[in-house]
């Protein structure tokens, strides 16, 4: 058992979270600031092939998505897949048809992932809930699968997410 010294102090704080970021930083982690939506889940600012997207962080889900409408309006190239939302059903989604695609360069601040293969959904119901919240629409949502890939940690305290950068390896 460890013993406690103290009260924690915005002090030890700071210099365990300096700690954690050096430890990560170390070992080839980079760091990209999350918010939180009007409705509490995580999501972050970056882009996707050098255009704007804002993404969600949804460890629950199992794949990488981009809106539909969003595919478009980046120019992402897609292909139908045999597959179909299923497991979406409580967003709304689960008649919803199922296309791949790969993005060149997914950038979250100076983290680069290159090739990142993502499923393309109709998001309208789930931005339609979010808009409904009062929260702002999704471009996209980064799933399990590139945050497994990647080697992802949360650090919900300071709203990090940290995660490898295949730019760099």
């Amino acid at each position: 058992m460890t013993d406690i010294e103290g009260p924690r102090t915005e002090h030890n704080h700071i210099e365990s979270i300096d700690a954690v970021h050096r430890f990560l930083s170390d070992r080839g982690y980079c760091s990209v600031s999350l918010s939180r939506t009007a409705v509490g889940h995580l999501q972050t600012l970056g882009t996707i092939n050098g255009r704007n997207a804002s993404l969600l962080i949804d460890t629950g889900a199992s794949a990488t998505i981009v809106d539909k409408e969003s595919a478009e309006r980046l120019e992402l190239t897609t292909a139908p897949t045999s597959g179909s939302a299923r497991g979406y059903a409580e967003c709304g989604l689960s008649e919803t048809a199922v296309y791949s695609t790969s993005l060149d360069e997914l950038a979250l601040e100076t983290v680069r992932l290159l090739g990142v293969d993502a499923k393309v959904l109709d998001l309208s119901s789930v931005n339609g809930q979010l808009e409904g919240a009062g929260a702002d629409r999704i471009d996209g949502i980064l799933g399990a699968d590139l945050l497994e890939e990647y080697g992802a940690i949360i650090e919900y305290a300071e709203r990090k997410l940290y995660i490898r950068d295949s730019a760099r390896t």
